[in-house]
């Protein structure tokens, strides 16, 4: 389960719970010290069924891009991101067989449907 919490010292960030072991485990704590990350404002993670989920997550330093996460801090990691130079919105995830479609703004476009091939490994 992927979930946001605030705590004093991380702020709004991501979590993960361990269903077998109760581990509640902080993933990333994409917004240094006590202030908050934006990824819930982006929807709800997308969960390939397979252990690996994708969210979209918005940090100061990268705007906002897509990340994945096993439910470990070593496991969660930016993926990819459509528009380097600014915030892309990735929004709507939505999981369609062997990839997933989003919503998003690559700065020339406009909002436009995008698609994303699931990597054949981690």
């Amino acid at each position: 389960l992927i979930f946001s919490a605030k705590t004093q010292d991380e702020g709004l960030e991501q979590w993960s719970l361990n269903f077998t072991t109760d581990e509640v485990t902080l993933l990333n704590d994409s917004v240094p010290g006590d202030a908050d990350s934006n990824w819930f404002l982006y929807g709800t993670p997308l969960d390939r069924g397979d252990g690996v989920a994708y969210i979209a997550l918005a940090t100061p330093e990268e705007g906002c891009a897509v990340w994945r996460t096993d439910g470990t801090p070593e496991g969660t990691r930016k993926q990819f991101d459509i528009a380097e130079e600014r915030w892309s919105l990735p929004l709507e995830l939505t999981h369609f067989s062997d990839h997933f479609l989003f919503y998003a703004n690559d700065g020339v476009h406009g909002f436009e449907l995008w698609r994303y091939n699931f990597p054949t490994s981690p």
